[in-house]
């Protein structure tokens, strides 16, 4: 039996429609765009739908869209502490004021 994830982090609608009906019935899908397509087939898995890019580019960079995925991954599985979480942030990000609250 091929494995199934808890999490899908799908940034473009080709990850989201190739890889959803793979996450686990009680996973987390979080979705690049403010809602889903029309004709998509919703999954068991919990969707949170966030315009992550759009974000970013608010921010100054679209670039960033990953690390606001990030935030929302973080804040619905509480899988790391905030504190860790910016801790790794600064250490790694080069425009440390896209790491900032």
């Amino acid at each position: 039996m091929a494995s199934r994830p808890d999490v899908l982090v799908a940034m473009n609608e080709v990850s989201l429609r190739k890889f959803a009906p793979r996450v686990a019935p009680s996973g987390l899908i979080l979705y690049n765009r403010e809602s889903l397509p029309a004709d998509f087939t919703l999954p068991e898995a919990r969707i949170i739908c966030i315009p992550a890019a759009e974000i970013a580019d608010k921010l100054g960079s679209t670039k960033a869209a990953n690390i606001v995925m990030m935030g929302a991954l973080l804040e619905e599985t509480e899988c790391l502490s905030p504190v860790t979480a910016m801790s790794v942030l600064e250490d790694k990000v080069k425009k440390i004021e896209l790491a900032g609250n």
